[in-house]
């Protein structure tokens, strides 16, 4: 079975679970794909596909599995050499980490409740993905808008990565896990939502986790209302 997984999470939690995956069904084996997107899914190049944004073409199936939520994180080094922003229009003024501008999921807006703010200025900010924004995090060479938690956990618990402007988070982004519509295996569809449970149990359970750990509002946040 092939499944497409995006290049931007931690992808740790999924691989132990396609492995008692597999062990439950002797004889079948779990591929692992980066980014298959919408046509690697109809034309068969993955099975089951994780997305961080609703598909658009006709053909695929889809199971909301949540949202992904951040905050703004930098390095206790980057804070003392730079400073640490007091309000959100001073990030003007610093480096900022955004995942690339091609992926689907992208957005500049950054929201606290009802109040909302937009990075404009492209002057000071590094486009990258996932794995470049977080060595750039860690190194403190910018504040990282749109990086969930989970990428740095242990970096986070040590202290050595701290929230910024906290309540303020980049636009939560829907995830979505797919398959064909014309696919009607039952293999496809229990690992559909093995992937559906072990992202509500790996990052949603995880954001809000940290959002009480560092003691940010959970009612910052206002997810999407569903179509």
């Amino acid at each position: 079975m092939k499944v497409s997984l995006p290049a931007n999470i931690d992808r740790s939690a999924y691989l132990n679970a396609f492995s008692n995956f597999e062990r439950k069904h002797p004889g079948l084996r779990v591929e692992v794909l980066i980014d298959a997107g919408e046509e690697g899914l109809l034309n068969g190049a993955a099975d089951v596909a994780y997305f961080g944004y609703r598909p658009a073409k006709e053909g695929i199936t889809w199971i909301p599995a949540g949202h992904n939520v951040t905050f703004l994180m930098a390095s206790r080094g980057y804070l003392r050499r730079h400073g640490s922003p007091q309000s959100v229009e001073e990030l003007r003024n610093h480096t900022l980490l955004l995942r690339y501008t091609s992926n689907r999921s992208f957005s500049r807006r950054l929201e606290n409740r009802d109040a909302s703010f937009e990075i404009e200025s492209d002057d000071k900010v590094h486009f990258e993905d996932a794995y470049s924004c977080r060595t750039h995090l860690i190194a403190g060479e910018g504040i990282s808008v749109d990086l969930v938690p989970s990428f740095v956990a242990d970096e986070l618990m040590r202290g050595d990565i701290v929230p910024v402007l906290p309540s303020w988070h980049r636009r939560p982004w829907e995830i979505c896990v797919c398959r064909r519509e014309s696919d009607h295996s039952p293999l496809v569809s229990e690992m559909a939502n093995l992937i559906v449970e072990n992202f509500k149990k790996h990052t949603v359970d995880s954001w809000m986790f940290w959002y009480r750990y560092f003691a940010i509002p959970l009612d910052s946040v206002v997810l999407p209302k569903a179509d």
